[in-house]
């Protein structure tokens, strides 16, 4: 595990040469913010505003298609905090950029599609390609595998994926840095919002229960407000905001 977050956080310290790497603002039809607060004294109605909170911000275009993405939280915010996407004319994602905190390209990554997965590659110095991942996908364009690599090729993490009849994700088993971690089991409501997450120990021990109450709407049926809760206890509250151009 160590090895493995050294070997992720390395990378994104990287800066590299190519300039900043823009967005068209004309191509974002849609931006979802999700920000989220600590509560203090396990109170929904007691705000923990000492430290920044949590906030993920999420653009698409008129396909409905993530093209940006930017994460203000600890420490992903001092590395490569924010990451652009780049699509083919069937929508086929075909590079990642992430950016460091100067707006300069940090990491890119390519993709090669096959008939039922995709391989993406690290592009470094003069242009060399390195397997960082390889995705499974079933009929549904559900993603059941994901496999990422270390820079010798050995498999670093390895997890699989099982979903439910309304393609909604529902458990997670796997491993990484070789050891086999904890299965994460899903729950959603009847607006496919997730409604609860356990994870439980490679001895069938449970380690932790969190569930969300969702307690506000917009006149289109997404949540405006969420609550959470972990092991019983009120834990988080989060604000989401969907604007439309």
């Amino acid at each position: 595990m160590k090895l493995f977050l050294q070997l992720y956080f390395s990378s994104l310290y990287l800066i590299g040469c190519s300039s900043e790497v823009n967005t068209d603002e004309n191509d974002i039809k849609r931006t979802i913010t999700i920000t989220e607060y600590h509560v203090v004294n396990n109170d929904f109605d007691s705000i923990e505003k000492k430290y920044n909170p949590k906030e993920w911000v999420r653009k698409y275009d008129k396909n409905n298609v993530l093209i940006e993405e930017v994460n203000y939280w600890g420490l992903v915010s001092r590395f490569g905090n924010e990451i652009k996407y780049k699509y083919d004319k069937e929508n086929k994602k075909i590079e990642e950029f992430v950016l460091n905190v100067h707006k300069n390209t940090a990491s890119r990554f390519t993709f090669e599609y096959y008939k039922d997965s995709v391989i993406q590659f690290e592009i470094e110095h003069k242009d060399q390609k390195i397997k960082r991942r390889k995705d499974y996908f079933d009929s549904n364009y559900n993603l059941i595998r994901e496999t990422t690599f270390l820079n010798d090729g050995k498999i670093i993490s390895d997890y699989y994926f099982k979903y439910n009849s309304k393609n909604q994700q529902i458990e997670r088993i796997g491993r990484l840095d070789f050891e086999k971690v904890q299965v994460i089991y899903k729950k959603y409501d009847s607006l496919a919002n997730l409604i609860e997450q356990t994870s439980i120990d490679t001895n069938g021990v449970v380690l932790s229960v969190e569930k969300f109450f969702y307690t506000k709407f917009d006149i289109n049926g997404n949540w405006e407000v969420r609550k959470r809760t972990l092991d019983g206890l009120p834990n988080s509250i989060a604000f989401q905001k969907i604007e439309i151009k």
